[in-house]
């Protein structure tokens, strides 16, 4: 009888793989301050992450914490003005 294979799932491992990669998020962010936002946005996924530009009528975002996840706010004339990482 051949046993059933078992993802192996370390929970620990997979967060500090998360806060490591949030960490280079905020290491990035300074870099992007600054630049077009379409620019900003392709630099960040260059480097895999997931860019969300938020223009500067939104006034809500969710809260949820994604450790991919770059947000680029931009001003009126579409400059990164701010980044967020998560």
């Amino acid at each position: 009888m051949m046993g059933r294979m078992v993802a192996d799932h370390d929970p620990d491992r997979a967060q500090e793989q998360a806060r490591a990669r949030q960490a280079e998020g905020v290491a990035l962010a300074p870099s992007l301050v600054g630049l077009d936002g379409e620019e900003a946005a392709a630099r960040a996924t260059e480097l895999g992450f997931d860019a969300q530009v938020v223009p500067p009528d939104v006034d809500a975002l969710t809260a949820d914490l994604r450790a991919n996840r770059l947000r680029l706010f931009l001003d009126e004339n579409g400059t990164v003005v701010r980044v967020r990482a998560g």
